[in-house]
């Protein structure tokens, strides 16, 4: 069934709306194709149908608000991820969503998603390619600032070398030389909201990005807390990172168990937390598996190898 919903835009300024349209309508064609929605206008009055109808005019609303000066791209790709609700779903009967970022690419996508946003605390694992990271992100960025009013996007990984690896000395100061470990972070976000958005909303102290270390002795109040590549953090420190939650907060764990950096420990956090936290509730756990890889086809067909030797 398609929606529909007739929108009036109030109070009445042209200078606004010829703000909110952008040139050639290019900001209203940008919602409707991120949303797969059709947008017919008349003025102030707006007419839209199809299933995110109802997004598609809270979108307008909240931008029409800060139409005082010029709407820009990054604006209206802000905006869409700040909205409330799930991601679409690539299919037979929504194959736009395909070119969406942040999309749900199948239904084991969509299942993490939903655990994400009715849990506390999600903890995830899964092989390499499976969309572990982009999705948690994609639904941070949702979460902020949306309805459930999370105010900061706070984004971890453990500072650990790949392989045993030894970069040695790093030159720099201390962001320079935490940022080649937290890099996959930023690429996602970049792909999400463009790094000019991103590099606008970390200035304004709405995401950090932060090492595990920094974590202890944090309270995490209306935030939501997403720690990468979780293989590799000891139960100790998992510990320490579970206990940051806070009033209003979300924490999100990634990870994939058979790619840990520290193999002489005898059980990683990630795997230890996933056996003591099953069965209390708040807190979901989701398992993607070699089928959910999206990455490539012959990403699966790598790790059928390694795993058959």
């Amino acid at each position: 069934m398609t929606d529909s919903v007739n929108l009036l835009l109030t109070p009445p300024d042209n200078t606004r709306l010829a703000n909110l349209c952008g040139a050639m309508d290019e900001n209203i064609n940008h919602i409707a194709r991120a949303l797969s929605v059709v947008i017919k206008r008349r003025g102030e009055n707006f007419q839209l149908s199809g299933e995110s109808a109802a997004l598609a005019a809270d979108t307008l609303r909240m931008l029409y608000l800060r139409a005082d000066k010029e709407v820009v791209n990054d604006d209206v790709r802000l905006q869409l991820a700040q909205q409330p609700g799930s991601a679409p779903v690539v299919g037979k009967n929504n194959p736009a969503a395909a070119s969406k970022p942040g999309a749900a690419r199948n239904e084991a996508q969509k299942v993490y998603w939903e655990k994400i946003n009715r849990s506390a605390i999600t903890l995830c694992t899964g092989p390499a390619g499976t969309g572990k990271t982009h999705i948690a992100v994609a639904a941070a960025l949702r979460l902020l600032r949306g309805a459930g009013a999370a105010r900061r996007l706070v984004l971890s990984r453990p500072v650990v070398e790949a392989g045993g690896e030894r970069l040695g000395f790093l030159p720099g100061d201390m962001e320079q030389k935490i940022n080649p470990y937290l890099r996959p972070l930023y690429e996602v976000l970049y792909q999400l909201q463009g790094k000019s958005a991103i590099e606008r909303r970390i200035a304004a102290g709405e995401i950090e990005i932060l090492p595990l270390a920094f974590m202890r002795g944090l309270t995490l109040n209306n935030t939501v807390l997403i720690l990468d590549e979780a293989q590799n953090t000891t139960p100790a420190q998992m510990r320490m990172l579970l206990t940051r939650l806070g009033e209003n907060s979300k924490i999100i764990i990634t990870g994939d168990t058979s790619q840990s950096d520290l193999p002489a420990l005898p059980i990683c956090g990630l795997t230890d937390a996933a056996e003591r936290l099953a069965k209390v509730s708040g807190i979901a756990l989701h398992h993607f598996q070699l089928a959910d890889i999206v990455r490539s086809p012959l990403v699966r067909d790598i790790l059928k190898a390694y795993d058959n030797t």
